[in-house]
């Protein structure tokens, strides 16, 4: 038996599974994520992949006999955490470049390599990894910490940033903006941890292929987009301030508390100002939105009650807006936006009034009842006139 494939699905390739097999090639699936001890023992391979999967590669598993040395093309691949005791003695492997994720060497790894001619030699361990500088000293193998090349990541990357504020990117599928932005993300967190330079390059051109299949185009009529119908409801932290609207999708609210003693015409009045923006959600910068129908909803402040809402513009000269108002807001409908002043009643708010059984009576009417009676002081008065007025006619008639 020369070559053989591991079925797919098989997990762990057992203890001494194919020792003394002479096999020259095999293919290891991508589910296999143990090799046991004395696996492959005294194998003839010359290439070897570990796949992804494989996790741990266990002591002696494709050692070889010292008369008959083969191996000499190692690829470990990213997933591999474990590599035991002699698990590649006697090959004729010269350097390998072990994956970042490795967290175990053992220092008779490479035990008894050869080069092409036959000499004993250290096995050079390449790794993008500087943990890895940390593992145990051997005299089988030096472990030597490779450069990354990150230049041609860095331009695709930069590219790709510059591309998120035009058309192309703007107007693409939604389903291809997606995989664009995950694989950026993914270059990025790269560029800061990079694992080793086949990952780089991979992700590199994989975001060079992302890029290219953005088919944005900016639509004759921009209004026409299906997505400027819904209405979206932004709502600044800060202040719970919230204005809902079409076309908000691509921005974020900010609002700012005035002091409304920097305006003349509300002095000496209770009145909160707010400046209301909006800023990109890409660029960070402040915008003007365009105008149209938003609502504008404003926490209203417990005990009082609004008076008049005012537009405020450019100049401070202000507009009176029609508003409504609750328990908890202030509603009102605007086109545009700038600095709103909310002006609450002054004593006529909820605290004036007073409550007696079920009926609200103001404090400021005159009409009082008195006391125990229940009855209005006016009831009372207008009949005790009149007893009076009979009197003094009667008397007038006796006189006479």
């Amino acid at each position: 038996m020369k070559n053989i494939d591991i079925p797919d699905g098989v997990e762990k390739i057992g203890q001494s599974a194919f020792s003394g097999c002479p096999l020259e090639s095999i293919n290891i699936p991508n589910t296999v994520k143990k090799i046991e001890r004395y696996a492959f023992l005294s194998h003839r391979i010359t290439t070897l992949e570990i796949p992804s999967s494989v996790e741990t590669i266990e002591d002696q598993a494709f050692a070889s006999n010292k008369k008959f040395r083969y191996l000499k093309n190692l690829i470990l691949n990213e997933g591999l955490k474990i590599i035991g005791k002699d698990a590649f003695k006697s090959c004729l492997i010269e350097e390998v470049v072990i994956p970042s994720s490795l967290t175990f060497l053992d220092k008779n790894a490479f035990n008894d390599n050869m080069d092409s001619e036959k000499n004993v030699i250290k096995v050079k361990v390449y790794t993008y990894n500087k943990e890895h500088l940390k593992f145990e000293q051997s005299k089988h193998h030096e472990i030597i910490l490779k450069d990354v090349n990150l230049e041609n990541l860095k331009t695709e990357i930069e590219k790709a940033k510059t591309i998120k504020n035009f058309d192309k990117y703007i107007y693409s599928d939604e389903n291809i903006k997606s995989d664009f932005d995950k694989i950026l993300k993914d270059c990025e967190e790269a560029l800061n941890n990079p694992i080793s330079q086949k990952n780089i390059d991979i992700l590199t051109k994989a975001l060079s292929e992302s890029l290219s299949k953005l088919n944005g185009v900016k639509p004759s009529n921009p209004e026409e987009k299906p997505e400027d119908e819904l209405i979206t409801t932004l709502i600044d932290p800060k202040t719970n301030i919230s204005v809902s609207g079409k076309r908000l999708l691509d921005f974020i609210l900010v609002v700012e508390k005035i002091n409304g003693e920097d305006f003349l015409a509300f002095k000496g009045k209770d009145v909160s100002i707010f400046d209301i923006s909006f800023v990109n959600k890409i660029t960070n910068e402040k915008v003007k939105i365009k105008d149209g129908d938003y609502t504008v909803s404003i926490p209203r402040e417990k005990g009082k009650t609004v008076n008049k809402v005012y537009y405020i513009d450019k100049k401070g000269n202000l507009e009176e807006k029609t508003f409504t108002q609750n328990e908890k807001s202030i509603i009102f409908k605007t086109g545009h936006f700038s600095m709103y002043a909310v002006e609450y009643k002054k004593g006529n708010n909820e605290k004036d009034k007073i409550i007696d059984k079920d009926k609200v009576i103001d404090k400021n009417k005159t009409n009082k009842k008195l006391p125990k009676t229940n009855i209005s002081s006016n009831s009372i008065l207008v009949p005790t006139l009149l007893g009076i007025a009979s009197i003094i006619i009667k008397r007038k008639n006796i006189s006479n």
